[in-house]
């Protein structure tokens, strides 16, 4: 099994640390190698633009006193022993604590596939997401002022960033304050809202969001069955089909970019038919359709048994619902499919979209052709069964 030849980690170890917790820094390419007493020092250096606030990341374990007095760090917070020290770049958005030594990727410069993580909670409590239930009720909201200092330190120039939860819309106030500060502070940037769409059945809410949301935003919705028992069934919350239909509906009647996103598993898989007939009925203007594979973590784990499916079954029916919403000029996108399992048909709709962290390929995968425009595979599925491979060659 190999990783992703750009895999780069958001969660960095140190050994030892010093001074103030840091909820945000950027850190910056003042990156030098010191040689005292046969002693190499790599050192990475990081700025809080908000205080003027210096923080040093070492790849050295240990750091002696007579080094500490020779680089003038009396004073100075840091962590030393981080041994991931050379997957930071420039510009780079983190978190620090010096106490834990833990130091989290918050926006990686050299990345299209940047994201806000708003909270972890969700009021729905979907069999196949990959998060637990647990970790969904957890009291573990962002707050507001870290989110914004997170935002304020993001390159101006950045192209995407991704607002995500959890369900980011259950912050509501806190949560139309941050698209604002978005709007403001990153006016050029092309957003994409992960949301369950519960909360645009409400027209005044939706009203309220669309008066502050950035200039450039797709809102992505899964809908999970063409009726509301299965997507009930499915999202495990009673009514919740009701509120996605109506709050998809609003949205597009107001003019919005909508993504309907449909995760395919062994409950639906044999109705994407349906659902795309019902897109095709009641969202015709929809921006995009894209059809997902499961992340097999938290829920989907616990549920394999009664939701999992392997690509290779799944391959009839999709390409007869993405063939139908084709034909009536609905943009599709197919997401987290190796292309070996997918119809060559479908390859030009494949997306590479599963994060660099977390896409793993097959050992065999590396004799591919086509590798570099493949999906591959999650972390956490490419072991759920014995998945074949079938590399391209030539």
């Amino acid at each position: 099994m190999i990783k992703d030849s750009k895999y780069r980690p958001l969660f960095l170890k140190g050994k030892e640390g010093r001074g103030n917790y840091s909820v945000v820094v950027v850190c910056r390419n003042d990156e030098e190698t010191i040689s005292m007493n046969k002693i190499k020092i790599v050192l990475k250096g990081c700025n809080n633009f908000l205080k003027g606030y210096k923080f040093y990341l070492f790849q050295e374990e240990n750091l002696k006193e007579e080094i500490v007095n020779h680089l003038k760090l009396k004073g100075i917070s840091y962590i030393c022993g981080v041994h991931d020290l050379d997957t930071l770049r420039d510009k780079d958005v983190i978190e620090i604590n010096p106490v834990t030594c833990n130091i989290r990727v918050l926006y990686r410069s050299n990345s299209n596939d940047n994201f806000l993580m708003l909270t972890n909670k969700c009021n729905n409590n979907c069999i196949m997401c990959p998060d637990s239930l647990s970790v969904r009720t957890e009291n573990n909201n962002i707050p507001l002022h870290i989110i914004k200092r997170h935002i304020k330190l993001i390159d101006k120039s950045t192209t995407f960033l991704c607002i995500t939860g959890g369900e980011p819309t259950l912050l509501r106030d806190d949560f139309i304050e941050i698209i604002k500060y978005c709007k403001e502070k990153l006016p050029n940037t092309k957003y994409l809202l992960l949301t369950n769409g519960r909360i645009f059945y409400y027209k005044n809410f939706t009203e309220t969001f669309i008066k502050n949301r950035p200039k450039d935003m797709v809102i992505a919705i899964p809908i999970h069955a063409h009726e509301p028992k299965l997507h009930d069934y499915i999202s495990s919350i009673e009514g919740s089909f009701v509120q996605t239909f109506y709050g998809v509906k609003n949205l597009l009647d107001k003019g919005e970019k909508i993504e309907i996103r449909i995760v395919v598993n062994k409950l639906n898989y044999n109705m994407l038919k349906n659902i795309a007939f019902m897109i095709n009925k009641y969202f015709a203007k929809v921006f995009r359709v894209s059809f997902m594979a499961m992340e097999m973590l938290g829920n989907a784990v616990v549920n394999n048994k009664e939701i999992w499916i392997s690509f290779k079954d799944v391959q009839t029916e999709l390409k007869q619902a993405v063939l139908l919403l084709l034909k009536s000029g609905i943009e599709v996108k197919i997401y987290n499919f190796p292309l070996c399992s997918l119809d060559k048909s479908l390859w030009s709709l494949n997306v590479r979209s599963i994060s660099d962290y977390k896409v793993r390929y097959k050992d065999k995968c590396k004799d591919c052709s086509v590798i570099e425009k493949c999906g591959g595979f999650f972390n956490s599925t490419i072991n759920m069964e014995d998945i074949k491979v079938h590399p391209v060659k030539g």
